[in-house]
């Protein structure tokens, strides 16, 4: 009930915020996203979703389609979700949004589309931690772009590596760990994967990875 208690709070918050301020595209998006994914139980209503999508429009051409984006996957309409995801990456100006949207990108299995995503977020902001993290990993995961992947995250990490109030210093190691292992550099790997321990003793995938590294020889 604590979960549930806190999604209405959410909501009553975005709602009074949207009654001060029509225009607010910050409210707008979080009534539509409420309502988009919430089950009825919980006072999720899809043509209140509708209303708020069909209100960002004229706002906010990017969240609009990000919206759209949502609603076709909820719908389980991928093909259209992943159109609306791609169109969305071209209108957005915001550089972590635009990374936003390459990881539904690459979770939809789009991932030429998410790389070219990350290159425009990084395009509108060099320095954005979030995007800069965001090219590391998706390098790490796919094994593509290794290099500049790793620039990534060598930038990423000559910076604070705080990313919304959560440190990914561990993280952006262990992942720079990936890439140098995926480049045939198993023993700038293997300091990767140690740094991230230092970090993190109990980072679980950076002792996974270092054990597999040692027993692969």
């Amino acid at each position: 009930f604590s979960k549930k208690s806190a999604a209405a709070d959410l909501l009553s918050l975005c709602e009074g915020e949207r009654a001060r301020d029509p225009r607010s595209v910050p409210a707008i998006k979080c009534v539509a996203q409420y309502h988009l994914v919430a089950p009825s139980i919980a006072g999720g209503d899809k043509a209140k979703a509708e209303e708020a999508i069909k209100a960002m429009q004229p706002l906010d051409e990017g969240q609009y389609l990000m919206l759209r984006a949502t609603q076709a996957f909820s719908e389980d309409n991928d093909a259209s979700g992943k159109a609306l995801l791609k169109d969305a990456a071209l209108k957005l100006t915001d550089a972590s949004e635009v990374a936003s949207v390459a990881i539904g990108l690459a979770r939809a299995g789009e991932n030429d589309a998410a790389f070219a995503a990350l290159e425009r977020a990084a395009s509108i902001d060099p320095a954005d931690p979030f995007t800069l993290y965001q090219q590391g990993r998706a390098s790490a995961v796919t094994g593509r772009h290794l290099e500049s992947g790793r620039d990534s995250l060598l930038r990423f990490l000559s910076g604070s590596a705080w990313i919304s109030g959560t440190n990914y210093r561990p993280a952006a190691h262990w992942r720079l760990g990936m890439i140098y292992q995926a480049m045939g550099d198993k023993a700038t790997a293997e300091k990767a994967y140690k740094r991230a321990l230092e970090l993190e003793p109990t980072h679980k995938e950076a002792q996974a990875a270092l054990k597999a590294l040692k027993n692969a020889g």
